[in-house]
């Protein structure tokens, strides 16, 4: 290879097109977002911690041992001699000077059905913990998707500014050059410097909307969106019958589930309630050691078993109570039942809604666009003012702004009923 041909080809390389970046689709940020979002991560903690408070429900079921070393100094010693029968005495020491007894025991409950209730409370817990956290996932999908959509509008608007600042600095030429000519006065000159510097302030709003709503996807998705452009293209088609988005998953949304097996819990913390008004039974063993053993010997064991029945007056008042809570968690999880249904009818509506508003909004921008000619031809003739003209101008950018927030609303939309319902992206006509 010769000195001269590395820079002939690093230059044939940076002539070459290049690929162009664009925003990364939804379904990435979406996923970054299951595990990066703070909320998302909290919920998790959450849940696991409640996987632990289950496994400490059922420990109290298990057998527990204790250890324990004893030190005792007495003033005095104790001692007794017991007769052998055959004149002589056997001496025992009843309490040593410097007793020491070692206890090593091991208890176990029997029947404890409170803590049966416990365990069933627990249980219901994590499984709520768990539907807490679907939910808050679906939450932060809804989130991630409505930032996602912000960025793919901003962008929109401002590629739209930029073409709009473009116009009317060819309009300000295109008006100096007549007013060289004769045919335009110094008003219509000053005009459409003002329309130029009112479309820069345009186009500085819409670069700030997109920048900080790229900072809000990073920060709900925990990646950092791409430079550059998503084509933002939706469908205007019907979704399907809003009695197919309400069936029978409604019952296994996550706030539905997380709702309905926190009314368990709390019936199964009325049980352990009145389980407090019940008898228990425990055993327990025990080995001493000692030297003071007295009229046995050491090591010795014990094993017992015990019936426990304690009437606590409070224990009634403190069952009503907890049977309150649970009547009211019942109330609870109706009203989540009937406010997943009516995020659901929401969505729904809002879809059909956008869909109007988007084929309204093409009507718009269509009729703007030949206005728009229609007064700039008339202009050139000389049956308009520049006045005319630049209300046209006008009127085609808002057209424009009109479409990309509807078509930008519609495809949240459509995301949002195909979350709130638990359907993935893509199922039920969901797909943007």
């Amino acid at each position: 290879m010769k000195p001269w041909q590395p820079s002939l080809l690093l230059a044939l390389a940076c002539l070459a097109p290049q690929p162009a970046w664009a925003l990364e689709p939804l379904e990435v940020f979406l996923k970054a977002g299951r595990e990066a979002n703070f909320d998302n991560r909290e919920a998790r903690i959450s849940a696991a911690r409640q996987v632990e408070e289950t496994w400490v429900a059922w420990s109290r079921l298990l057998p527990v041992f204790d250890a324990r070393l004893v030190y005792t100094r007495n003033q005095y010693e104790g001692r007794i001699r017991i007769p052998n029968g055959d004149g002589s005495f056997n001496e025992r020491v009843v309490s040593a000077q410097d007793q020491t007894d070692a206890f090593l025991e091991l208890s176990l409950p029997l029947i404890d059905l409170g803590k049966w209730a416990q365990i069933a409370a627990a249980e219901d817990g994590e499984v709520a913990a768990h539907a807490r956290a679907e939910a808050t996932g679906l939450e932060v999908q809804k989130a991630i998707a409505r930032a996602y959509y912000q960025v793919v509008a901003a962008d929109a608007l401002l590629e739209a500014s930029d073409r709009n600042v473009k116009s009317a600095l060819e309009n300000l030429r295109y008006v100096e050059q007549r007013q060289a000519a004769g045919f335009a006065n110094e008003v219509d000159v000053k005009r459409a410097a003002a329309e130029v510097e009112r479309n820069r302030q345009t186009e500085a709003d819409s670069r700030y909307l997109l920048e900080t709503s790229r900072r809000l996807l990073g920060t709900l998705s925990g990646t950092s969106p791409g430079t550059g452009v998503a084509p933002l293209v939706v469908e205007l088609e019907a979704s399907a019958p809003l009695s197919e988005w309400l069936g029978e998953g409604l019952e296994v949304h996550p706030t539905v589930k997380a709702a309905r097996a926190e009314a368990d819990a709390a019936d199964a913390r009325t049980t352990a309630a009145t389980a407090l008004l019940l008898p228990s039974i425990a055993a327990s063993a025990q080995e001493r050691f000692t030297n003071a053993a007295g009229f046995v010997e050491s090591p010795y064991y014990t094993v017992s078993a015990t019936a426990r029945w304690q009437l606590d007056l409070g224990a009634i008042p403190a069952r009503s109570s907890v049977a309150l809570e649970a009547e009211a968690a019942r109330v609870r999880q109706e009203r989540a039942l009937r406010a997943a249904a009516d995020t659901i009818f929401s969505d729904w509506h809002q879809v059909e809604a956008q869909r109007q508003k988007g084929k309204a909004a093409r009507a718009e921008l269509e009729a703007s666009q030949m206005a728009a000619r229609l007064v700039k031809q008339r202009y050139e003739a000389g049956t308009a003012n520049w006045l005319d003209v630049i209300l046209a101008e006008r009127d085609l950018f808002g057209a424009e702004v009109s479409k990309v927030r509807s078509d930008a609303d519609l495809a949240y939309a459509r995301v949002a009923l195909a979350l709130s319902s638990g359907r993935g992206l893509g199922e039920g006509g969901s797909k943007p």
